[in-house]
């Protein structure tokens, strides 16, 4: 019941932010009607593409006019006045994440109490089918399993910032979602008519769409996780013999014999980096180790990513996502072919070592 409260706390946190970012919004525009505070790239100005807009960042002598515009409006969001107990508690947990001088709002705890609940719904599942925390990673072996836990790892951060992100969209845009249906039948049958209306009727299709995408390196992050912990399964079977299917042998006879435990609770963590047959036991195993210590780097290196591009949303971030009718959050920040690659290469390295432990001489 725990678990669940907190995963429920933390969808209503990430919900709030997002709705007290488009109630600042509002106000924030109807303040600077007649205030220059352009969203956009301007082509005469190539640091827009990477950067904010001069009239964004802060002056020799302080805020500029917009800062001070949005810091106000964020103010009166969160004073709302004659607002009910729901409003209030929305803007309560909103107010808990403004960041940066009262200049913007932040998802960062949100983010990390989503992840803590998964990573709670784990342990919760371990204890009550074998008794142990860890118990969802031990496998037939009773011994602990570094592909499964690499592949929780991989879940846990993905799923948590997809849901988080997810959520403070839904904040953000729901509200408007019968305005965005009515404005997308008109444009529908406005753009048959005239060609400068189409485009606007594939932006309100993406506002229906809360969910970030992933890039393809996230994707094959997923794959590769989920894949090796299959392979895995198939090469560490306890018995010496073939593993047969309906088809014929899936893998030939091991030639070493693999470790088991009797007991569930003689797992340990030291499993994750001891060799896995019996002429190694004991030994600590390069391949092993190399995969923990790549797991947990890529892990860090990606979850502080998630972190950051959740932190700082201000009034440029949520105004151009209104100005230009998108999502705030429009995809998950992306790999890199670089990431993509050192997970590949430790993934298979793990597999290989574990190929040759199988079947040596």
């Amino acid at each position: 019941m725990a678990t669940v409260a907190l995963f429920a706390a933390a969808c209503l946190w990430s919900l709030s932010v997002g709705n007290l970012s488009r109630s600042a919004q509002s106000t924030f525009a109807v303040n600077t009607a007649k205030l220059e505070c352009p969203t956009s790239i301007d082509p005469g100005n190539p640091g827009t593409l990477y950067g904010a807009p001069r009239a964004w960042l802060p002056t020799p002598t302080g805020d500029g006019e917009c800062l001070k515009a949005w810091q106000a409006a964020i103010g009166a969001a969160l004073d709302a006045p004659n607002r009910d107990w729901w409003n209030w508690t929305k803007g309560w947990l909103a107010s808990g994440t403004v960041s940066d001088s009262g200049r913007a709002f932040s998802l960062r705890m949100p983010m990390l109490l989503m992840m803590t609940s998964i990573v709670l719904l784990a342990a919760s599942v371990g204890l009550g089918v074998l008794g142990r925390p860890f118990g969802l990673f031990i496998d037939k072996r009773n011994r602990m399993s570094l592909t499964r836990i690499q592949f929780a790892i991989w879940l846990t951060i993905l799923m948590g910032g997809l849901t988080t992100y997810a959520l403070f969209n839904v904040g953000f845009w729901a509200e408007d979602l019968n305005r965005i249906r009515e404005g997308l039948a008109y444009m529908t049958n406005a753009g048959k008519d005239d060609q400068n209306l189409a485009g606007w009727a594939s932006k309100l299709t993406n506002l229906l769409e809360f969910l970030p995408s992933m890039d393809l390196a996230l994707w094959a992050l997923i794959g590769i996780s989920g894949g090796t912990a299959i392979v895995s399964s198939f090469i560490v079977q306890p018995s010496t013999q073939g593993t047969s299917g309906a088809a014929g042998t899936v893998m030939p006879a091991r030639k070493t014999r693999i470790i088991s435990n009797p007991d569930p609770k003689d797992a340990q963590l030291a499993d994750l980096v001891y060799g896995e047959t019996v002429e190694d036991d004991g030994v600590v195993d390069p391949t092993r180790v190399q995969a923990v210590v790549v797991t947990g780097v890529l892990a860090a290196i990606y979850i502080n990513l998630a972190l950051q591009a959740a932190d700082r949303i201000g009034g440029l971030t949520s105004g151009q996502a209104f100005n230009s009718a998108t999502q705030v959050f429009t995809s998950m920040p992306p790999a890199g072919a670089t990431f993509l690659w050192l997970l590949g290469l430790s993934h298979g390295t793990l597999l290989g070592g574990k190929l040759l432990g199988a079947y040596r001489g």
